[in-house]
């Protein structure tokens, strides 16, 4: 019985979601330490899982400004994202017992600021981790695979690539 209702809680348990792909994008942000690359990931606001700031795509604006707009909203940080996408994922979003299939595009965003308050501060907790911590945090093999890219193209290119944009989302 629990272990229906954990299943349930994640959306395994319901049908295969119907409809379109409903894309999203989403950020990772991440910054340069002494010690390496370190990733910010925040929890979800239903189930409490680490993930990156995420949202549908708004009107008027690229794939990986959205991006950023996500990550201030979500996690309080602005910086520097990349146009070119590190990868993407699909999952089921679940809405009033209906699941729906989303396909999240990631960029990267180098961190320029951290906020002490943002809008969904309330509502997430955000944390800071080595590449380790976060694959072990995320736990989806499709998020370990993007978090390895990232790893492997910020190595490569040091900070922010050429093709990097500065993003400043207000809130």
């Amino acid at each position: 019985m629990l272990r229906r209702f954990f299943d349930w809680w994640r959306g395994a348990d319901l049908a295969e979601p119907e409809g379109p792909v409903t894309p999203q994008s989403g950020a990772v942000p991440y910054r340069m330490t002494d010690k390496g690359v370190r990733f910010l990931l925040v929890t979800s606001r239903r189930t409490g899982r680490w993930l990156f700031p995420k949202g549908g795509l708004m009107p008027g604006l690229e794939a990986w400004d959205s991006a950023a707009r996500e990550a201030l909203e979500e996690a309080g940080v602005e910086g520097v994202v990349s146009c070119e996408a590190l990868g993407a994922y699909r999952s089921a979003r679940v809405r009033d017992e209906r699941s729906q299939m989303i396909e999240v595009t990631l960029y990267p965003l180098e961190v320029t600021r951290q906020l002490d308050r943002w809008p969904e501060k309330a509502q997430r907790r955000r944390r800071w981790a080595d590449i380790d911590e976060a694959c072990a945090m995320v736990r989806d093999p499709d998020l370990v695979a993007i978090l390895e890219t990232a790893q492997a193209r910020i190595a490569a290119q040091g900070a922010a690539s050429g093709k990097a944009k500065k993003v400043r989302a207000k809130a």
